[in-house]
């Protein structure tokens, strides 16, 4: 069943009202884009809106989780309506100013305004949907649920490291400057793997990739590419060379939405994908989340409502805790979620906290598992 827009559209939800004194207040401000996506089901901010609203009945779900574990909560909810003026006028609101945890804003450009508020009334806030790549959000209040792009190569450097005692570690690019990331990060950590090489090669140049290959050691090629054509050039490049080197391939989260994967050509490459996202449908613990999101929701969840349910589950739990002191999340990561863990730390390239783990997933007996780490 559809689920009506209107339901977000008012300002404050209160959820439970005992014992005030000890109330944990959240915040929810997001772009839902209702009253947009009421007129025109189809407007341009329908994804978006769309996302917010499927994150936020996670969301409530994992509050119902945490009221009936006997902590009390009050949850006002804002629309943006990804318009900037809106998002300043309810900043101004009492019970942002007030609230113990602040789930939002979502984009980029709200993250980078509600800097100044942050630094100001000195409240954390939850960077909950997106990655940030190429412009880094210097904001030492933000707290990112998922880690900037920078931090997938600390990641997946960390990983080999821990796989292979001497990698031969090749970096594939492409021109997109967010393609580049990943490989600039490396650079700088190149100093800290003195037992690894590394090697840089652009995605014009594929046909090379046999000058970079060594015989005598484990070779672990990162795609930066995220372009399903140029991705299945690469693999294949990389399969004409699988029987003579030790391989193993990496990319990222996006290529899990390609059109079509070539399991087969997946598993010959060893083909490990980071994503901040996994779910994993034969888990009994999802199976009784998707369970429950139809009988409230009256649909399916998507991967936007796990993510609301993990990281409300892990944020408000501990705002509940540390009220004065929301760096103890720091200390508090004992928290396995449904779609992703929970490791909370200092970003190492800019200011504020981050969620310092990923998913790594690799695709065997045609079907991705994930690879413990």
């Amino acid at each position: 069943m559809k689920q009506k827009h209107w339901i977000l559209s008012f300002i404050c939800i209160l959820l439970l009202v005992t014992n005030t004194y000890s109330q944990t207040k959240v915040a929810v401000i997001m772009p839902f884009c209702s009253k947009q996506i009421n007129q025109k089901p189809n407007t341009k901010n329908s994804d978006l809106g769309n996302a917010c609203r499927e994150y936020y009945q996670g969301a409530l779900l994992a509050a119902d989780t945490l009221v009936a574990s006997g902590i009390s909560l009050s949850i006002s909810s804002y629309d943006t309506e990804k318009d900037s003026n809106v998002f300043i006028k309810i900043l101004k609101k009492k019970e942002i100013v007030e609230a113990d945890l602040i789930i939002g804003p979502v984009t980029k450009e709200a993250q980078m305004a509600m800097k100044s508020f942050s630094a100001v009334k000195q409240k954390y806030h939850i960077s909950p949907l997106f990655t940030f790549t190429k412009t880094k959000v210097n904001d030492p209040y933000i707290i990112s649920a998922n880690p900037d792009l920078t931090y997938y190569a600390d990641y997946a450097l960390g990983y080999i490291n821990n796989q292979s005692k001497n990698p031969n570690i090749i970096i594939i690019q492409d021109k997109d400057p967010s393609d580049k990331v990943f490989g600039a990060r490396a650079k700088q950590l190149q100093g800290s793997f003195s037992n690894a090489s590394f090697s840089y090669l652009d995605i014009s140049k594929i046909n090379d990739l046999g000058k970079f290959l060594v015989a005598n050691k484990p070779n672990h090629i990162i795609l930066c590419i995220n372009e399903e054509s140029k991705v299945n050039i690469s693999l294949n490049a990389i399969n004409d060379t699988t029987g003579l080197y030790d391989i193993s391939a990496y990319g990222f989260t996006q290529w899990m939405d390609f059109s079509s994967i070539n399991g087969k050509l997946w598993e010959q490459c060893k083909v490990h994908i980071l994503t901040p996202q996994f779910i994993d449908y034969s888990d009994q613990a999802v199976k009784d989340f998707i369970g429950k999101y139809r009988a409230k929701f009256y649909t399916e969840p998507s991967v936007f409502s796990f993510q609301g349910y993990d990281q409300f589950m892990f944020f408000a739990k501990n705002a509940s805790q540390n009220k004065n002191d929301i760096k103890k999340l720091i200390e508090q990561n004992s928290y396995q979620g449904l779609c992703n863990h929970f490791k909370v730390a200092f970003k190492q390239d800019s200011e504020g906290l981050q969620n310092a783990n990923l998913n790594i997933v690799r695709w065997q007996n045609m079907k991705l598992v994930r690879v413990e780490y």
